[in-house]
């Protein structure tokens, strides 16, 4: 089996799912949820896909462990878990003393925060104006 067809097999509807539970949670705790989490949650799947294949198998495969580690701790799949208990397997990723889960967490976080920033900023800042140069008069 080749090196992306290995990869390729990972269930994506886990995945998926788990990223957007992810994301949901990420902006729970740090900002004001809204109804931005659409948005948010399409940005990271669309910074996932958009990553070399080698780092992009990675965060797969790391995807995958996360969801894994969850079901065998709490007999459930993340997404299905409550918030509380969303929270704790986050922090625990989130102190583990593996870089590579700490680093996951992290990849998320930031994600998930720097669109819900960016998102939220352009829904309260007017477009700004578009000048034309020869339109501008200006007096020396």
């Amino acid at each position: 089996m080749s090196y992306r067809g290995y990869y390729a097999e990972i269930p994506m509807s886990l995945n998926s799912q788990t990223v957007s539970a992810l994301c949901q949670s990420m902006i729970r705790e740090r900002c004001s949820a809204t109804s931005l989490e659409n948005e948010v949650i399409q940005f990271v799947v669309n910074q996932r896909r958009r990553m070399s294949q080698p780092f992009r198998a990675a965060v797969a495969l790391l995807t995958w462990a996360f969801a894994i580690h969850c079901a065998c701790r709490r007999f459930r799949s993340f997404h299905e878990l409550n918030p509380a208990q969303q929270d704790r397997h986050i922090k625990a990723w989130r102190n583990s003393k593996i870089g590579p889960c700490r680093e996951f967490v992290r990849l998320h976080e930031s994600l998930a925060v720097f669109a819900w920033f960016s998102f939220q900023e352009e829904r309260v800042t007017p477009a700004r104006p578009h000048f034309n140069k020869a339109s501008v008069d200006i007096q020396h």
